[in-house]
């Protein structure tokens, strides 16, 4: 018996495997393709979607404080939105010291920032942020 339920997790070990092993060469493809890309340039409008960290860091002192105002101008934008959103939705403001109302609020700040993002995607611009 004993036998029979190690054969059987062995299998399920193997069935798990051989889809990650095809996904990881996927992912490998995939690098492959991201490193063709061009790098940014800020005076070239189709680079615009290849902007990392280092092209932030390239530009110093005035690419981090873009960056800081960019993040802080998002949250101050979104995190009101997605209090009304949850206060449409509940029919009351949320409560914080709930951790089911602030998990609905920041889920609610997920699911906008992740459709802005596709979104974005779909117009060709590539994934926001880089």
């Amino acid at each position: 018996m004993g036998a029979v339920v190690v054969g059987l997790w062995a299998v399920a070990g193997l069935c798990a495997a051989i889809p990650r092993t095809a996904l990881r060469a996927q992912g490998k493809e995939q690098e492959s393709q991201v490193e063709d890309k061009k790098p940014f340039n800020v005076w070239e409008p189709d680079t615009y979607g290849n902007i990392s960290m280092d092209d932030v860091k390239k530009y110093g002192a005035a690419g981090t404080l873009s960056y800081v105002i960019t993040e802080l101008l998002f949250w101050a934008i979104a995190f009101p939105t997605e209090c009304i959103v949850y206060l449409n939705t509940a029919g009351h403001w949320p409560d914080f010291s709930k951790p089911e109302e602030s998990a609905a609020v920041f889920g609610f700040q997920h699911r906008s920032a992740a459709s802005a993002a596709a979104l974005w995607g779909s117009f060709g611009h590539g994934a926001l942020g880089g």
